[in-house]
């Protein structure tokens, strides 16, 4: 819950907008996006890039090559009038993707040995959020060409949650007998 309180602080302006900008003739465009695109929501990507056969792979790399030199490129995330994403199933799947995570972080922190500090368990679970954080972000960034700025307001817009749940996870999950690695039993020890 933590981690969800945190990033709802944070997703808000400005940090929420960096990256972002707004589409020029914004209704024109939409106009012809729902003429020529209709009700087929979906991630469109520009220059043709996907649905190439392998005995034409060779063309169509060349092809798609000079129309990145030549011509505009990117993809587009449309979704048609009355496809809207609903905000409470976004949150609903949201909250359970952060249990899931912090679950897990807990997991690994769990079954660690040696040091075994609060700093030490704050440390290990920060990290465990960075590199989740910044990995997807930094891929796109190469890969697609997601601008500097977006990237890195969104890999922050991840790690400060990760931070503030890592305190609440450092202070919940302790090691047991000093310095051995608490131990999860298996469903048959149980009976």
């Amino acid at each position: 819950m933590v981690m969800m309180v945190a990033a709802f602080v944070l997703h808000r302006p400005p940090l929420d907008e960096v990256g972002w900008i707004n589409l020029p003739q914004d209704a024109q465009i939409r106009k012809i996006l729902s003429s020529e695109i209709g009700p087929a929501s979906g991630l469109y990507v520009y220059p043709k890039l996907v649905g190439i056969d392998a005995d034409s792979a060779g063309a169509a790399q060349a092809a798609y090559s000079e129309a990145l030199k030549t011509g505009p490129s990117g993809f587009l995330l449309y979704r048609s009038a009355g496809d809207a994403v609903d905000p409470e199933r976004g949150m609903v799947e949201e909250l359970l993707k952060t249990f899931v995570v912090a679950t897990l972080a807990s997991l690994l922190l769990a079954s660690t040995t040696g040091r075994r500090g609060y700093l030490f368990r704050f440390g290990f679970v920060a990290v465990i959020g960075a590199i989740a954080s910044s990995s997807t972000h930094i891929s796109y960034h190469a890969w697609f060409g997601f601008p500097a700025a977006y990237t890195l307001a969104r890999i922050a817009l991840d790690v400060v949650p990760w931070i503030a749940g890592s305190l609440v996870i450092a202070a919940l999950v302790r090691p047991r007998d000093g310095d051995a690695p608490a131990r999860i039993q298996p469903l048959t020890a149980a009976r």
